[in-house]
């Protein structure tokens, strides 16, 4: 078996979860065979695994059969020696040694301390004073000094010898913890391997070829996330859609070509059911079909040519014995037989025909191309009430047909109509069960029983992934795997727990903003992104936008004037909602929430104050009475006057805007508009979402340097005998 290595090229991260694709390149020449490839993480789904071959000149075919997926261990860089267990003992009995002697030395230190040369003796009144015994003192005072010298000096080699002991002990538990290592899995050495055959048929590519292996990770996911980089004029614009993207799939992606798709990699979506659109009377709907078909009943016909291939092959190897012309092959055939008959027995007179049929076929045939043969029946179509086992048997001795047909004949003649109708009427397949929600990953484990097994042949079993991976590892000697399922386990739990970590404050959801329809977005250059489960922010494109810079104020409410950017989505896929960073003139502005943008479609970004632009409104009222007569009405009248003045240096377009009163309805008030200059038009709001009544707004060019007057007059007219709840004054 050759073992490649590959390298990550891209990687598509759905709504959840990621497709890697790894490329492996083929040394040149005609490389085939036994390949795997080692290096993947234990968190892949292994029924997603695909491997194809490029690079295959004309002439030359080229592909991969059998593949499966195993486990790989990484070798050591240097295999640890085996550890001296038996020094380890010893050196384990000499620290014992050297505390028990540590604490001696305490003991014997503490007991020096504690010995005090004796005072000289007391005198007695009147008496003489006894003689001192000053050379005694002095021996006593030495001997307690040295010994205490001797003690520390002990006390400090047996701390150093101590230390030394227990060095010596660590490296060499150490060595025994490595060597354990060595033989036992851990994450940095466990990881997944494809095998797979690989055929070349034509001749060899002088370049080589190329493999690709692509497989599913869970877990991984994705938000968006913009950079506006706009120009101090607004003249010029740039659009950066980036990504916030998190993974902990067990390997990092090194320079890697990122694509970003709004789409669910695994979901099950029914086949509609286009039906004929009819004029007249209602009909019932007709069922939709659930693509069902019942289990095959004549497996073994399948197996045919198998099984024929396989007889000649032993019918040519000479045999000391031949077979009985009434003697079955096996006890298989025994046991069918035995079936067949008590079938007929039973009173089935369509399979009595064509056992009489059949074995006149059987008599007439040479015996040499009966023995190791199977005779299948061809016309079992006649006989619907035969399991397709039986219509393979081998044909009947002839005592025993002379046998059964002794016995039907004594039979009563209703033992021919109503037992075989109810045979025939449970042989039919049943009604298609109700169809489940598929598993793609427990249809990939099914695998075929080979075909030498007639008990499993033609029959879809499940695979168990554990044993298999335990076979894989057979190759590695003396290697401890008893913790393989909990390595597997936790790959697993920390790529899918990855998937479910809360999204940076103003990032939604992709799937649920993209709506109906996906959406791919691709990254101009190959991005890093580690494996760590945290989210980090990577650029995918980054396209110049038309951009128009106006100017907004509402001096109604505040009399600042805000700068807005009208731009365009320069991207070919939508802008989905996410934060978008604000830069003018290279300064970072703010951070705002970015809305649905379709492709090519025009919206707004606020930048902020504009502190160059100096706005001013000021308003007057006047209450007047229209006539003298007793049926009048009361104007309010009302005046606005705007000063709007330009400092900056080029010529800008200013929208203001305004508001007049918006009578009720049904209401007895008039609102009159008077001298407006320059004429307003009407504002309704809709581009926020906000309809507005009666809203009004003038938009203006100013040069620079100079200032520009808005006036306005609107009159309300009440009768005389009412007031405006709240006041008659509406401008403040």
């Amino acid at each position: 078996m050759i073992e490649i290595s590959s390298a990550i090229d891209a990687v598509q991260v759905y709504h959840q979860g990621a497709t890697v694709t790894r490329r492996a390149t083929l040394p040149t020449g005609s490389v085939q065979g036994q390949l795997e490839l080692p290096g993947l993480p234990l968190s892949l789904h292994d029924h997603s695994v695909r491997v194809s071959v490029l690079g295959a000149p004309a002439g030359t075919r080229a592909f991969v059969s059998q593949v499966r997926v195993g486990l790989h261990v990484a070798k050591r860089e240097q295999n640890p020696q085996e550890p001296d267990v038996k020094r380890l003992k010893e050196v384990q009995r000499q620290i014992e040694a050297q505390l028990q002697k540590s604490n001696q030395l305490t003991l014997e230190q503490g007991l020096l301390d504690h010995l005090k040369i004796p005072d000289r003796p007391r005198l007695k009144d009147g008496s003489r004073p006894p003689a001192s015994p000053v050379a005694a003192r002095l021996a006593l005072d030495q001997f307690v000094t040295q010994a205490q010298h001797r003690r520390q000096q002990e006390e400090r080699a047996s701390r150093n010898a101590l230390k030394a002991l227990r060095d010596e002990a660590a490296k060499i538990e150490e060595d025994i913890r490595q060597f354990g290592d060595a033989r036992r899995l851990t994450p940095t050495r466990l990881s997944k391997s494809i095998t797979a055959t690989l055929r070349v048929e034509g001749p060899a590519p002088p370049q080589g070829l190329t493999l690709l292996i692509s497989y599913f990770v869970p877990g991984a996911r994705w938000a968006p996330q913009y950079q506006c980089h706009i120009s101090r004029d607004g003249s010029q614009a740039h659009i950066q859609m980036r990504a916030v993207v998190n993974q902990a799939s067990g390997e990092d992606w090194r320079g890697v070509s990122l694509r970003l798709s709004t789409a669910s990699a695994m979901q099950w979506t029914e086949k509609p059911a286009l039906t004929a659109i009819k004029i007249g009377k209602a009909q019932p709907a007709p069922p939709s079909p659930k693509g069902f078909r019942p289990a095959s009943r004549d497996a073994d016909r399948l197996f045919g040519d198998h099984d024929r291939s396989h007889a000649a092959a032993a019918a040519a190897t000479p045999s000391p014995k031949r077979l009985s012309r009434h003697t079955p092959q096996n006890h298989s055939d025994q046991t069918m037989m035995k079936q067949l008959f008590d079938r007929v027995l039973s009173g089935g007179s369509a399979a009595e025909e064509l056992l009489e049929e059949d074995y006149d076929d059987y008599a007439d045939t040479d015996e040499s191309m009966i023995v190791g043969s199977s005779m299948g029946y061809g016309g079992a179509a006649a006989a619907p009430e035969m399991p397709s086992m039986e219509k393979e048997a081998m044909a009947a001795p002839e005592p025993m047909l002379r046998a059964a047909r002794r016995k039907r004949a004594a039979a009563p003649s209703r033992m021919a109509a109503a037992p075989m109708a109810a045979k025939i009427a449970a042989s039919k397949p049943s009604a298609p069960p109700k169809p489940k929600r598929p598993d793609p990953g427990r249809f990939a484990r099914l695998t075929l029983g080979p075909a030498s097994r007639h008990n499993e042949r033609g029959a879809l079993t499940q695979e168990n992934a554990q044993a298999r991976y335990r076979r894989s590892l057979e190759r590695y000697a003396d290697l401890n795997i008893a913790n393989l399922s909990d390595l597997i386990s936790h790959a697993s739990q920390m790529a899918t727990a990855a998937g479910r970590t809360s999204l940076p404050a103003g990032s939604v959801d992709v799937r649920g903003a993209a709506g109906h329809f996906d959406h791919v977005y691709s990254a101009d250059d190959r991005i890093d992104v580690p494996g760590d489960g945290a989210f980090h922010s990577v650029p995918l494109a980054n396209r110049q936008a038309q951009c128009a810079l106006s100017y907004v104020t509402v001096p109604r409410v505040q009399t600042d004037v805000y700068r807005v950017a009208k731009l365009q989505n320069p991207h070919t896929g939508p802008l989905l909602p996410g934060m978008a960073e604000i830069y003018v003139d290279g300064e970072y502005v703010l951070t705002t929430s970015l809305a649905t943008v379709a492709p090519g479609q025009r919206f707004e970004l606020g930048l902020g104050v504009e502190q160059a632009i100096v706005c001013a409104r000021n308003t007057a009222f006047e209450e007047r009475r229209s006539s003298a007569q007793v049926v009048a009405t009361a104007e309010f009248c009302h005046d606005i006057a705007i000063e709007l003045t330009n400092n900056l240096g080029r010529v800008i377009d200013v929208e203001v805007r305004e508001r007049i009163p918006h009578p009720a309805k049904d209401a007895e008030v008039v609102v009159e508009e008077q001298d407006i200059t320059p004429a307003w038009q009407t504002y309704d709001q809709r581009e926020r979402s906000a309809p507005l009544k009666a809203g009004r707004h003038w938009n203006v060019s100013i040069k620079p340097g100079t200032t520009e007057h808005l006036k306005a007059r609107y009159v309300v007219k009440v009768y005389i005998k009412n007031e405006i709840v709240g006041g008659n004054r509406r401008e403040v």
